[in-house]
């Protein structure tokens, strides 16, 4: 796949998608006259992107200063896309009768082997687990059988969210993306975003 490079303008921002690093930036103002148009190629890009790229560690980066509604809806839209990078990752389909917890011969629940008594909880667990930022194969710990651990998998996608120190509602708003993303973000304040 070729690389996706669109200089910013007033209105719509810069977007380096980088197919080999696993990289997705956008960053600048993001009020678009016809965000269709500008955003709709992306969507297509991610689509071919999550075929070629399962279980592979990607890292969008948002630097975003400003955004309309039809931004958010894009983004939101390109986020919960990104997130089926995990093969068979589908939160969607969980349900407690589905995924019940099963008690330990205590009458606990075990939560020492969450990966198998609970897949539910081994989902949740992973999401929160930060991914090392030198791998593009998550899930490798070459020692863990050995030693009798159970490597929780974590998920592919890192989201980085970029704000100006001073810009508490970008801030605020990134907090709420990434709960409708149901995915931890990396928060990082920053002076400026050029």
């Amino acid at each position: 796949m070729e690389d996706i490079i669109i200089e910013k303008t007033s209105k719509t921002p810069a977007v380096h998608f980088n197919f080999e690093e696993n990289r997705l930036e956008i960053a600048g103002v993001s009020i678009p006259e016809d965000a269709d148009n500008f955003y709709y190629p992306l969507l297509e890009w991610v689509d071919g992107y999550l075929d070629q790229k399962k279980n592979q560690a990607t890292t969008v980066i948002l630097k975003l200063i400003y955004f309309n509604t039809a931004t958010s809806d894009y983004l939101v839209t390109m986020l919960k896309n990104l997130k089926k990078l995990q093969e068979g990752y589908q939160e969607e389909d969980l349900s407690k009768e589905e995924m019940p917890i099963a008690p330990s011969e205590n009458g606990f629940h075990d939560l020492d082997r969450p990966a198998e008594i609970n897949p539910e909880l081994s989902a949740v667990i992973a999401q929160q687990t930060p991914m090392p930022e030198d791998t593009k194969a998550p899930n490798q710990d070459e020692n863990a059988e050995e030693e009798g651990r159970i490597v929780l998998p974590t998920h592919p996608l890192r989201v980085e969210w970029h704000y100006e120190e001073e810009d508490e509602d970008m801030r605020e708003t990134g907090t709420h993306f990434e709960s409708i993303i149901d995915l931890p973000f990396v928060f990082k304040a920053v002076e400026e975003i050029d």
